[in-house]
């Protein structure tokens, strides 16, 4: 009798042990489902998050503007204003228009297409700048859906910064099409951007690089 209950002792150990090593990589499993869901999050937070390469400093609050004139109206102006604290020294600050969240997200999501559906011009003859700009709005119309529901206004604005970054020359595409400019210069990384002004001479921009 004895040997009989040692016997079945022994053979309940191993479907105990057998069952514990089989219920393992049902846990495994359950780790490898969740781990690609943190990846993907981690990515879409990352994609999200924009490289901030240059910085337009604000016009100073108490400041008034001696001088103002349009480089592209409504989109891009210029301010001549008194910087504080320096004694009368003057700044040439560049007001652009802002892009809201979903604009932005437009903007970040058609240059993305336009860097792979790009045409080029089947008439080389064609201006680069005309071409650019046909195949933005080309591009704007067939993937409107996914560029979100934006109003006429805010697609004008989507625009002109696809015009300014993708064909003009960035953030200092105001100060290159500003006729009264006749020199920039800059000193290095989170330096203001100079001008050389027709009416004011020497003058710091607003515009920083940063990156």
């Amino acid at each position: 009798m004895g040997s009989a209950k040692t016997e079945e002792k022994k053979e309940g150990n191993p479907a105990v042990a057998e069952a514990r090593v089989e219920a393992k990589p049902v846990a495994v499993e359950k780790k490898e489902e969740k781990k690609p869901e943190k990846k993907e999050k981690k990515k879409k937070k990352e994609e999200e998050e924009e490289v901030v390469e240059y910085v337009f400093d604000p016009v100073p609050a108490t400041a008034k503007p001696i001088d103002e004139y349009w480089i592209e109206e409504p989109f891009a102006r210029i301010l001549i204003v008194p910087i504080p604290g320096r004694g009368g020294e003057k700044g040439y600050f560049i007001d652009e228009i802002a892009l809201d969240k979903n604009e932005r997200n437009a903007f970040n999501r058609l240059k993305e297409i336009l860097s792979r559906e790009l045409r080029p011009p089947e008439d080389m003859s064609v201006e680069a700048r005309s071409h650019g700009m046909d195949e933005a709005r080309r591009l704007m119309k067939k993937y409107r859906r996914i560029l979100g529901s934006l109003n006429e206004e805010s697609m004008r604005k989507v625009e002109y910064y696809i015009r300014r970054d993708l064909i003009g020359y960035g953030p200092i595409n105001p100060i290159v099409e500003d006729k009264n400019v006749e020199d920039i210069s800059c000193d290095g990384i989170d330096k203001p951007v100079y001008v050389w002004h027709r009416r004011y001479e020497s003058l710091p921009s607003n515009l920083r690089i940063v990156d």
